[in-house]
């Protein structure tokens, strides 16, 4: 387990590694299984020789301080952790999926931040899920993983779901997830999880789904680098294309073996290519 360097006001915040710092913005929603800066892409950037600064969203993890579940949220977040973490340069941003869509918006709204940007299996918003037929779009009404999705999704846009929901649904959309079924993470049991309610960070799906910055993609300055599966059904590869081809000279990867997480599938190529970009010149 790694422990924050500090929790100010119930926000907790890492800063993990050595060497150049990069913030890698976490998820905004509850489908994850630790901390980003325990996670598979933290490593993975460690070991490129950079420091990672993340924090815990509130109400995930070790941060206490009270969830509002919104975008405003998560950028003034990533604002504190860079702050108390003493780095007032521009600073390389990483994100993956939702996380992703808000490391896209931290480079809209804040550029004087952002000195590069990752974005992986990302998107210009929710509405674009259904433009490429992301999960369950893609499954069709005939499918009822469909309903399924659909039923659980619901109930947690509601705030009306159980733990036992959010369990599920998390495997429904792992089963999905990775071309490679063997390298799905462990994911949460609980005798108890039909008596207790779902992470509050489940909600966020409630306040993203009108999130769209599609019209606004021509403003990101900052150098940027998309990757994306070529089997990813949560953000599909349209999603990462439309990115490509809005943002100035972005750098389009496709991984030809992966779903949503080639970090995960595609590790060792991931990371070449990833550094590949850090040591472009002129950037």
């Amino acid at each position: 387990m790694t422990d924050p360097v500090t929790i100010h006001d119930g926000l907790a915040i890492y800063a993990v590694g050595d060497g150049a710092p990069v913030l890698l913005m976490p998820y905004p929603h509850s489908f994850t299984r630790v901390p980003a800066a325990e996670g598979t892409l933290s490593s993975i950037l460690q070991t490129m020789g950079r420091r990672v600064i993340s924090f815990d969203p509130p109400g995930a993890y070790r941060s206490t301080r009270p969830a509002r579940n919104d975008l405003p949220e998560m950028l003034a977040c990533a604002q504190e952790a860079l702050d108390l973490s003493g780095v007032s340069d521009p600073v390389d941003v990483v994100g993956h999926s939702m996380s992703a869509l808000c490391s896209l918006v931290l480079a809209l709204d804040r550029p004087d931040r952002v000195r590069r940007l990752a974005l992986v299996g990302g998107l210009s918003g929710t509405p674009a899920l259904r433009r490429y037929k992301a999960i369950p779009y893609s499954w069709g009404l005939g499918d009822p993983r469909f309903w399924r999705m659909a039923t659980l999704g619901l109930r947690m846009r509601r705030g009306r779901a159980t733990l036992a929901d959010h369990n599920r649904l998390q495997y429904l959309i792992a089963l999905a997830s990775y071309r490679d079924p063997s390298q799905i993470p462990p994911l949460p049991t609980g005798a108890d999880a039909e008596h207790k309610p779902a992470p509050v960070r489940s909600r966020w799906a409630r306040t993203s789904r009108r999130l769209d910055f599609r019209t606004r993609l021509d403003e990101v300055r900052a150098p940027t680098w998309i990757a994306v599966g070529r089997y990813d059904p949560q953000t599909p590869v349209g999603c990462s294309v439309e990115l490509a081809k809005g943002i100035p000279d972005a750098a389009l990867v496709i991984f030809e073996r992966s779903g949503h997480a080639p970090f995960v599938e595609e590790r060792e190529r991931f990371s070449a290519a990833l550094s590949a970009f850090w040591e472009r010149p002129g950037d």
